[in-house]
């Protein structure tokens, strides 16, 4: 089970042309590529600069050679969809679970559990950067 902000992509939504030099020289050092989506959430246009971790589409080809790849991310259907089908990598879930599957805690927060899948947590390998996991879903 994999995450999506943070831990596949990087996503903000500022616009680079504002931000400091200092910070444009720093990117063009690092070399990242960035991805401008533009993603329609309700009646909301918005504009997303998308980069992807280095190796992603590799990482996802081996991966679902030997897994089930579940993408659970606590984000908006609408949002994790345009993702996914931006960067050409919705082809390597089997599923993909957003945040009409979690739970919110008493903090307001969206909490994955893992009870969902309908499988033993010894059987998930989970890869989540910012974990809100229900701690009875985990091993």
């Amino acid at each position: 089970m994999l995450d999506l902000a943070e831990t596949l992509i990087h996503c903000k939504s500022f616009d680079f042309d504002n931000v400091t030099a200092y910070l444009k020289v720093e990117l063009l050092k690092i070399s990242i590529r960035l991805i401008k989506l533009q993603v329609t959430i309700g009646n909301q246009e918005m504009s997303l600069f998308v980069s992807k971790r280095p190796g992603l589409e590799e990482f996802l080809a081996r991966m679902a050679q030997s897994y089930n790849l579940v993408l659970f991310t606590s984000a908006l259907k609408e949002y994790a969809h345009a993702i996914l089908k931006q960067m050409k990598i919705e082809k390597f879930f089997c599923k993909v679970l957003h945040r009409g599957h979690c739970q919110r805690n008493p903090y307001r927060q969206h909490e994955k559990s893992l009870a969902i899948l309908r499988i033993p947590p010894k059987d998930i390998i989970l890869v989540d950067v910012t974990v809100l996991i229900r701690p009875q879903c985990l091993i």
